[in-house]
């Protein structure tokens, strides 16, 4: 069973917070996260973490497959680090970033500041959202060498290139 789960990857940094953060208020946080986020990547994320479930219990009939994400990462020592989260959740990855379009210094993939109020639950977040170049041939190319049944896609739109 394998899903393809396509969209933006950002570089998450999340801070919880005791109560939400006012105007020109500086304050320490409980609680911080660093990995990669976005609608697509936290849902490949979630099918990677449900099929290693399934097998730890017993429940799986299947050898569980790798989520397979079609995203564009970028480049830089933020990319490295969303490489590494994504790694370590088990995602085989697409990296659809069009290198050739921009200087290398340009290619830093969208960042994401997220403060979650501890009180109530609430999140104010603030993002760079997509903005890398993309190569729509890497993305056809490395989901049709999927040689595997797809019975999951999820298309989160923040690409419309990719989509």
């Amino acid at each position: 069973m394998r899903g393809v789960f396509v969209g933006i990857t950002t570089l998450d940094v999340a801070q919880l917070v005791a109560t939400a953060v006012a105007e020109n208020q500086k304050v320490t946080s409980l609680e911080q996260l660093i990995c990669a986020g976005g609608p697509a990547t936290n849902a490949a994320v979630t099918f990677a973490a449900l099929q290693a479930l399934q097998v730890r219990v017993g429940e799986a009939e299947f050898k569980p497959a790798q989520p397979l994400l079609v995203s564009a990462l970028g480049l830089g020592t933020s990319s490295e680090i969303i490489r590494a989260d994504l790694c370590r959740q088990g995602l085989e990855i697409v990296d659809c970033t069009d290198v050739s379009a921009k200087e290398e210094e340009n290619l830093a993939p969208a960042v994401s500041t997220i403060f979650v109020n501890f009180e109530n639950g609430s999140r104010t977040l603030a993002s760079t959202n997509s903005r890398l170049p993309l190569d729509v041939e890497k993305a056809v190319s490395g989901v049709s060498n999927c040689n595997e049944e797809v019975c999951v896609v999820l298309v989160d739109g923040h690409n419309y290139a990719l989509a």
